[in-house]
């Protein structure tokens, strides 16, 4: 069965074989003979929601919730065609999908729709192994992971591609988007994911995360350390809200614990070497 590690996690999934899923998962692909924590399915079973119906997000995506497990599905036609089902159940070892092309309707193919529905299960996933996703643009600059975090279109991917062009032996792009944060005894790590937005800038590596510095836009570059009340009012505002209720405390114990043991700066900066520098002689790398 083909084998992916993510995070240091192994993950098995089967039944998907196209090029969009080939190439952004290649690096990733494991020989690494542990147990899978998961084992994700996909067939061509069409099978309906179970338990109850805990919320409907844009219209037609519906999440439900019952004993033995959730699920995902994409609403195509009422009342019950549906072009998109995931189900997982509640300790998320196992995961069952089946995803069809809904191209001709004006929608994603089927190829990039199971990779996103994908990496929606991740995301709650990696809450069941002391870990989170954090919405950053990350980089590893020699064995220091740093996040770089703010809205959309706000300049994460402009700033982190100032880093490795200024240090391009030294500088490692984890993800333009979504890496993955996990806690073990000795720290805080942060990894590269094959979900990187709308690039597919990422790299199966990771570093210990040494700080998340928080990105706004400003003609002078500045640095400083934020308050707890604030890097945390900041990093919820990254984190995704977890729709299922059983996964909220998980989100919350998981950013309690990245701000216990990782400093979050906020950096007003422009687009210049001297913005980096600013960061790098803060955090004294």
């Amino acid at each position: 069965m083909p084998l992916f590690k993510i995070a240091d996690l192994v993950l098995e999934i089967s039944g998907i074989d196209n090029e969009f899923f080939n190439k952004r998962f290649a690096e990733y692909r494991t020989r690494d003979n542990r147990e899978p924590s998961i084992k994700v399915i996909f067939a061509d079973e069409k099978f309906m929601p179970e338990g109850k119906l805990v919320t409907v997000a844009d219209g037609f995506r519906q999440y439900y919730s019952g004993p033995d497990g959730y699920g995902v599905f994409d609403l195509l036609k009422a009342p019950d065609e549906y072009c998109a089902r995931l189900a997982f159940d509640r300790e998320i070892k196992t995961a069952k999908a089946n995803i069809s092309d809904i191209s001709a309707y004006g929608g994603m193919t089927d190829e990039v729709r199971s990779f996103n529905m994908l990496g929606e299960l991740f995301r709650y996933f990696i809450l069941k192994h002391d870990g989170l996703v954090l919405h950053s643009s990350c980089i590893k600059y020699k064995n220091a992971g740093i996040a770089f975090s703010a809205p959309s279109g706000t300049g994460k991917s402009t700033h982190t591609g100032l880093w490795k062009r200024y240090f391009p032996n030294d500088v490692t792009i984890l993800n333009d988007d979504s890496p993955a944060i996990r806690f073990d005894e000795f720290g805080v790590g942060v990894f590269g994911t094959p979900w990187s937005g709308k690039t597919d800038i990422n790299a199966n590596d990771g570093a210990p995360l040494a700080a998340i510095v928080v990105l706004e836009q400003s003609p002078e570059n500045s640095i400083d350390k934020l308050s707890v009340d604030e890097a945390l009012f900041r990093i919820l505002q990254e984190v995704t809200r977890p729709v299922f209720p059983d996964f909220i405390n998980l989100t919350l114990s998981a950013v309690e614990k990245l701000l216990l043991h990782t400093p979050v700066y906020r950096l007003k900066c422009n687009i210049s070497e001297e913005a980096v520098l600013t960061v790098k002689n803060k955090l004294e790398l």
